[in-house]
């Protein structure tokens, strides 16, 4: 487990770990013959096949739980919330998206426990897509999320005043004309 202090600590570390679960190889279930199923879901932990999990975190609310084996990786990310108005539109935004996790491919429609959103690559999406494109999807959604949420607070407060100045705008003038 590492705490960093910074975020480009933080983004450098999460990087590397993803790179290293990257490497991926072709390997057939031993459970299901003919079929390629992720020894990351099949098994539990411990299993010969399965590394030691990587938890990276940045405070107490911000994480990475970065798992892998032989033939898939699972990437957790936990996202830090100010407030409850922070939490909703987190939960708001990952929900859009775990409902379109078929379209999609590597998003879990249901994130580890503990986490926000979870991303279930397997090695059948690295025979489409490269280890550092996905590398730098990864990365660049963890470092544009909490962008994305502070710009909807911003947008729902602004929003929020120009409704309470119409309202008592109108509440006036009612008055007014009394």
């Amino acid at each position: 487990m590492t705490a960093s202090a910074t975020r480009g600590t933080y983004l450098a570390e999460v990087r590397q770990a993803i790179t290293q679960a990257l490497c991926l190889m072709d390997y057939p279930s031993p459970h299901v013959e003919g079929h390629n199923k992720p020894v990351i879901e099949v098994e539990g932990p411990g299993h010969a096949l399965i590394a030691a999990p990587i938890v990276l975190t940045r405070g107490a609310q911000e994480g990475c739980l970065v798992e892998h084996s032989i033939n898939s990786s699972r990437i957790s990310l936990r996202f830090k919330a100010q407030d409850e108005v922070e939490r909703c539109i987190i939960d708001t935004h990952l929900k859009f998206l775990m409902h379109r996790a078929e379209d999609l491919g590597i998003v879990r429609k249901i994130p580890m426990a503990g986490y926000d959103v979870t991303f279930l690559i397997t090695h059948a999406h690295l025979t489409t897509l490269s280890p550092g494109l996905l590398c730098d999807l990864l990365v660049t959604f963890l470092e544009n999320f909490g962008t994305e949420v502070k710009a909807s607070k911003l947008m729902l407060k602004t929003r929020s005043r120009i409704a309470v100045d119409g309202f008592w705008g109108t509440t006036q003038d009612l008055q007014a004309g009394d």
